[in-house]
């Protein structure tokens, strides 16, 4: 499943766009709509999307130069300009920033959904090479194997006894030629890979071995963050590995946004094509000083989580403590997140409930929250907020004497127009007539 962003300071033409996108067979967990480029980059640096469909004459920052910025962040993104210019100049400048279409208004319907077809279908085949490269390691090689054996051993002795002082480590990374700087912080990747008995899905890693299984997160790993990172890794014990991450650039624009953008779109891999359901906790800005320690800190809290699939991340070796769901009295933890999920859209169908923010709130994968809501709650996420919202709206309209442009608000809809529309379409005519026909002699 994919995530696209459409931005346009038009607001009909944004909502237009998203109808027609939602109502056609594509792979979508999330449509998000934004009226402006300066809000759009904000929201692309917490999450670079997988497709960016943007006009390019806007206020505050053109559609031009919003693109040469996210470029900077994620240079993966599918790009498409729809826009109004018909001038080469803006054409050319689309193609150089890697804008794979360029579309003129008005476009139709049909035009714009094979566009999005074609490009998914590109998608799944950067997806699928992606998970099946070879590793860039040599892994192959006996002596960079024992190598890593003696090196792995070691590092779990300095995570068990809470740290080593930087010179042995600088002298055992030399030893073992692993390229990383004792001059710089680190990323902290910890993965659990926690084996799924409930699949009856064919393994794709073959028979259960962790070892195999390390090794191939770590030739993804080094594969999409080649160029940009260094990356060394060592297997904990028979459930965890431990990835170190180090910044190539000082002045890395994008921050930890590729970095966790690239974790998130693997571990999405595992749960949806392996008996694998992998939780990850990502650290950043962690000092070789406070890694050991860190890391064992980490470790400990993660083996304490009931919860499967979970996405967790720290900014900083602060002692910030993973949320722990272990005196939840529930029996099974997928019902408890689909439970306090539910009770928050209904306490908040006002606020921003895009799959992005509720994955992030919850701290799961978005394509694991996606699909365990589908499982458990018998409808999709989409389908379940508007069910909440509708429901919210129509008691509003019965039971206050609110206007509708101030009810739309209220449950999540910024354009009234708009609300109007999905309201009839729901429930078989209009706010002012619904309310005309349920008539509450004892509003507020």
């Amino acid at each position: 499943m994919y995530q696209i962003m459409i931005v346009d300071d038009e607001q009909y033409i944004l909502e237009g766009i998203k109808e027609v996108i939602e109502q056609a067979d594509l792979p979508f967990n999330e449509v998000r709509i934004v009226s402006s480029s300066k809000e759009a980059l904000r929201l692309f640096r917490n999450n670079p999307y997988d497709i960016i469909l943007t006009d390019i004459s806007m206020p505050e920052m053109d559609g031009l130069q919003f693109i040469e910025e996210t470029r900077k962040i994620w240079k993966d993104t599918v790009v498409i300009f729809l826009t109004g210019y018909q001038y080469f100049s803006y054409a050319k400048k689309a193609i150089q920033l890697g804008g794979v279409e360029y579309l003129l208004k008005p476009v139709s319907d049909e035009e714009l959904l094979d566009v999005l077809r074609r490009e998914i279908k590109n998608l799944d085949d950067c997806w699928y090479q992606r998970f099946f490269t070879k590793n860039r390691d040599s892994s192959n090689d006996q002596l960079k194997k024992e190598q890593q054996l003696l090196l792995e051993k070691w590092f779990h002795t300095c995570i068990k006894n809470n740290g080593c002082s930087p010179d042995l480590l600088q002298n055992k990374f030399m030893e073992c030629k692993i390229p990383l700087s004792l001059e710089k912080e680190n990323s902290l990747i910890l993965v659990d890979y926690e084996y799924d008995e409930s699949q009856n899905r064919e393994h794709i890693t073959g028979q259960w071995n962790i070892r195999s299984v390390h090794h191939q997160f770590m030739s993804i790993l080094q594969t999409a963050l080649y160029g940009d990172f260094m990356l060394e890794g060592f297997l904990v014990n028979r459930r965890f590995s431990l990835f170190i991450a180090q910044r190539i650039m000082n002045d890395y624009t994008g921050k930890d946004a590729g970095l966790l953008k690239t974790v998130q779109e693997m571990q999405s891999y595992y749960i949806e094509n392996t008996d694998h359901v992998v939780s990850v906790s990502v650290a950043s800005e962690v000092t070789w000083g406070a890694l050991p320690a860190f890391a064992k800190k980490q470790i400990e809290r993660m083996e304490q989580l009931n919860s499967k699939g979970e996405f967790f991340y720290i900014s900083g070796s602060s002692d910030d403590k993973l949320p722990l769901y272990s005196d939840v009295d529930s029996g099974d933890e997928k019902d408890f997140f689909i439970i306090k999920i539910k009770k928050y859209i209904k306490q908040y169908p006002e606020k921003d409930l895009s799959l992005t923010e509720l994955s992030s709130r919850f701290k799961i994968n978005p394509s694991y929250l996606s699909r365990i809501f589908h499982k458990e709650a018998k409808k999709s996420l989409t389908e379940y907020i508007l069910d909440v919202r509708m429901n919210k709206a129509e008691e509003l309209l019965v039971h206050t004497n609110m206007r509708v442009s101030e009810i739309s608000k209220k449950v999540g809809f910024n354009n009234s127009g708009y609300f109007t529309r999905i309201f009839s379409e729901y429930m078989g005519r209009s706010p002012t007539i619904y309310r005309k026909e349920n008539l509450n002699p004892n509003k507020k």
